[in-house]
């Protein structure tokens, strides 16, 4: 009861504190901060919001694939329970499970995916095995994926260029530039890593236990997939300025 008090407090101070500064803006001090720094921020939140925008387009993908398997899991002949109640509690809880499955998601996209218990999800590989009894389980693969599905590695791709691009507004300096991208991915990079250890836990000690989101797996990927391709927009077309 005391862990849960303390992660539905700190979930809500999270949330509140943003609330405010959105409302009320930043604090005074922030206005003296370098330029670098405060474009670096911004672009950590463009960075993130593409990450997570993918992750949701590939989530709603999952669930129209598994349209009919999530009609199963819905239906009586799929679960080991009966009841109108019973199944919409099941759907409430996949509802309160949305923000895991979208993290999962992001991790998918990036290289390190999930398990859950002994089964196993990315894109390269895929371990199949017993699933909780609930609709949202719908959207875990059930083979192995085909080999082009590794052009979704292109999604994270796409969020470092656009990290990247927002970093040039630092100012012409190749060195603020730098500065905004190490303080943007980084801040990224930590950021989902922190996400996913939360996400991470022990799920009752049964078949299904541990549910896994590779905290340090999906930081590193995170980091590597956006730091290349935002170096190259922010810093490459300042070189060849100078080259011309």
């Amino acid at each position: 009861p005391w862990a849960a008090l303390l992660g539905g407090g700190l979930v809500a101070a999270a949330g509140a504190l943003f609330g405010a500064f959105r409302v009320a803006g930043p604090p005074l001090w922030w206005s003296g901060a370098p330029e670098w720094a405060r474009v670096g921020l911004a672009a950590a939140r463009v960075g993130a919001a593409t990450l997570c925008a993918a992750g949701a387009l590939l989530l709603v993908a999952a669930l129209l694939v598994g349209a009919e398997q999530l009609h199963w899991r819905l239906g009586p002949d799929g679960q080991d329970f009966d009841g109108v109640g019973t199944g919409l509690g099941v759907t409430l809880l996949s509802v309160g499970y949305l923000p895991n499955a979208l993290l999962a998601s992001v991790s998918w996209i990036a290289g390190p995916g999930v398990s859950i218990g002994a089964v196993t999800a990315s894109p390269l590989f895929t371990t199949p095995g017993p699933l909780p009894p609930l609709p949202l389980m719908a959207v875990m693969p059930a083979a192995r994926p085909p080999a082009w599905t590794v052009i979704v590695f292109a999604l994270p791709v796409v969020a470092g260029v656009l990290l990247g691009r927002y970093c040039r507004r630092a100012g012409p300096d190749p060195l603020a530039r730098l500065c905004a991208i190490t303080l943007a991915v980084g801040t990224v990079a930590v950021g989902a890593g922190v996400l996913a250890s939360v996400c991470s836990g022990r799920l009752a000690g049964g078949p299904f236990d541990p549910v896994e989101i590779p905290a340090t797996s999906l930081a590193a990927a995170v980091l590597g997939w956006l730091v290349v391709p935002a170096l190259a927009v922010a810093l490459l077309p300042h070189r060849l300025a100078r080259l011309r």
